[in-house]
């Protein structure tokens, strides 16, 4: 019995392009080609985690501007969210190995890792899947990274006995230079990447038209 060929519009094996008519079956989010294609790009995100902090500490701001958080909302926005949630666990614990940073008494590596993966949970679903533009993006994400750092600190200040009002609010307030610089810088750097490299756009644009054409 012949063989029924495969449509043209589905992807094969070994086919790396995205065809414009079957833009509908492509997820941006889940796709498991694009995350292993991307893979380099997730290794540079995770590496500027570990080289960014280096530099920021060396001047003496790297508590003050959260430079861990640069490549990880970067790669929130322009990686798949299961890369991008990669490179936030990844990030703070490659750091360590390689660094001792942040370090693990007091424990701020595990706080580290939980704040990075909900940033890049938080800016990849509102990024990646609900299409907001960027400096709404990493407005959103830093804020709820300020709440959640807020809640974390009350929490265990609570369960250990500590009473001080003023720990939670301090921290949250000494990474504001940080936010600040988060939503003043990735916006525009996050345009130009997907500029000078449109497949990190084209997917997400061509699928937005073919539901527009749909509906």
């Amino acid at each position: 019995m012949p063989r029924t060929p495969a449509s043209p519009n589905r992807y094969s094996d070994m086919d790396t392009r995205y065809h414009s008519a079957d833009v509908r079956h492509y997820d941006p989010i889940t796709d498991d080609r694009a995350s292993v294609r991307l893979l380099p790009l997730a290794a540079m995100f995770t590496a500027l985690g570990v080289l960014f902090p280096q530099l920021f500490h060396m001047l003496g701001l790297g508590s003050t501007f959260l430079p861990m958080f640069l490549p990880v909302l970067a790669a929130a926005m322009l990686l798949p969210q299961r890369l991008a949630l990669i490179v936030g666990i990844l990030t703070p614990l490659a750091s360590w190995m390689l660094t001792g940073m942040p370090p693990l008494s007091p424990p701020i590596l595990p706080l580290m890792v939980i704040e990075l993966t909900a940033v890049a949970l938080v800016a990849g679903t509102l990024r990646r899947g609900l299409r907001w533009p960027a400096i709404v993006v990493v407005s959103v994400a830093m804020a709820a990274d300020r709440l959640l750092l807020l809640l974390i600190i009350e929490g265990v200040s609570a369960v250990a006995g500590i009473r001080h009002p003023l720990l939670g609010p301090a921290a949250v307030l000494a990474g504001l230079p940080g936010v600040a610089m988060a939503i003043i810088v990735l916006p525009p750097t996050v345009a130009l990447i997907e500029s000078r490299f449109p497949r990190l756009a084209a997917a997400r644009a061509e699928r937005s038209i073919a539901r527009r054409r749909e509906d």
